[in-house]
């Protein structure tokens, strides 16, 4: 190999390396691919070129002496222009890597279709990323009816004075990146691990329609206390968080929008619509399955008077309370629904008789302790009273049946209960007769 040959694959490992950081920038990865095998070809002829050449004290000293400062034989200088180029190489092959991982997991990521995925995605993803923890802390002002039972939530005046701490000068939005004990707030972004070692990132979730409003952050912690260090390159990472960001949107706004058409107006429970599509696919799953499946049916005893006595307005009070009681006995998987005027339905999955029971002695319970005057002012002090019946689903039984069902045992309660009244009145009259 002559002096000038080897001095054009020296300029040729440059000139690709000047390319590689182009194709990088717009995320070309043919050509990342086609310029990290030009390196990586210039540097095995040069490490060949190193080990021919004659060293320093030789009789007839190599050609390309005059381009390798003095005080370095050829060979050596040529050793370290092939480590350079091999090192450059290698760093360039890691960042092909990391970015072949960014590439597939937003292809995870968009393939991710429902709100209800996404705590699975996020533990995907910190599976990919070899992380400690990737967790997502949403606003409870945007998204608190339908994120808090599956992420940490804050109030956005929380959400921005936690973030005053980010701090990536000159980046399109702030972020922070180094060791958890140097927030202020880390168990805002980090929870019950605001105390481990190791590096983080922290980034904003920001809707591109309102710059201004943080709407979450995103949180990956890693036991490694260099892989977030200040030093580090965050171009791939910020694009990667920017797209999940943006997707996490999606899939919430999506949700809310599904979540206003299922949800009744005033007391924010679902709607009977949405009761018979989620109900029938749950009745198919447990006749599948062999699963238990129960209902309770609710009806509430002297709301009429309620109303005609204080007003309508006192009477959707009473009713909103009633359902945000209802929702408090309710787990995650159960379906709450207001059929209409003052009833309302619970439909238990994976629940028999005993379980059903339970749940509505816990109920009756909590009504008992509802106090009018306490809900509308001006009242007189008396229980939000209610009959509660109870069916459990047969082999082949349908919804509609299982609904029937729950509604006539309703109706059962509520004769029993006024029998026991009326008789009790009646035992009264008796007493003063006497």
């Amino acid at each position: 190999m002559s002096a000038e040959q080897l001095m054009r694959d020296a300029l040729a490992v440059c000139a690709a390396t000047k390319r590689m950081d182009e194709a990088m920038k717009r995320n070309d990865k043919r050509a990342m691919q086609r310029e990290l095998s030009l390196i990586h070809e210039a540097s095995q002829r040069i490490m060949v070129e190193a080990r021919t050449l004659p060293d320093a004290g030789a009789d007839k000293p190599a050609p390309a002496a005059a381009c390798i400062a003095a005080s370095e034989s050829p060979t050596r200088a040529i050793r370290n222009l092939r480590a350079s180029a091999d090192c450059m190489a290698a760093n360039y092959r890691d960042s092909l890597r990391t970015f072949n991982r960014f590439r597939s997991s937003i292809a995870i990521i968009q393939k991710t279709a429902s709100f209800t995925e996404l705590p699975h995605l996020l533990l995907r993803l910190q599976e990919i990323f070899g992380l400690q923890v990737f967790r997502l802390v949403l606003s409870s002002d945007a998204y608190g009816e339908i994120a808090t039972d599956h992420f940490d939530t804050c109030t956005e005046a929380e959400l921005r004075d936690a973030g005053s701490e980010l701090t990536g000068a000159g980046c399109e939005r702030p972020y922070y990146m180094g060791a958890p004990s140097e927030l202020q707030q880390p168990e805002r972004f980090l929870g019950e691990l605001a105390g481990s070692p190791g590096s983080c990132f922290i980034y904003p979730i920001i809707h591109a329609g309102e710059p201004d409003k943080i709407l979450g952050y995103i949180t990956l912690l890693d036991q490694d206390p260099s892989r977030y260090a200040p030093d580090k390159a965050t171009d791939f990472l910020e694009h990667f968080l920017c797209v999940l960001g943006q997707s996490i949107i999606d899939l919430l706004d999506k949700e809310l929008t599904t979540l206003t058409h299922a949800l009744d107006d005033l007391t924010r429970v679902f709607t009977r619509g949405h009761l018979m599509r989620q109900g029938s696919r749950l009745v198919r799953e447990a006749e599948a399955h062999s699963i238990p499946l129960s209902m309770l049916f609710i009806d509430l005893d002297r709301f009429k008077p309620i109303n005609d006595t204080y007003g309508h307005d006192a009477g959707d009070a009473v009713l909103k309370v009633v359902a945000a009681t209802i929702k408090q006995y309710a787990r995650k998987d159960d379906i709450v629904a207001r059929l209409g005027g003052d009833e309302f339905v619970v439909l238990l999955p994976q629940t028999d008789l005993p379980g059903a029971d339970t749940f509505r002695r816990r109920l009756e319970e909590g009504f008992s302790d509802l106090d009018l005057a306490r809900i509308v002012p001006g009242a007189e002090h008396r229980s939000i009273g209610a009959s509660v019946g109870v069916a459990v689903r047969a082999p082949k039984q349908d919804l509609a049946s299982l609904l029937g069902e729950a509604d006539h045992d309703m109706y059962a309660v509520k004769r029993s209960m006024h029998a026991e009244q009326s008789a009790g009145t009646r035992t009264k009259r008796l007493r003063r007769a006497f």
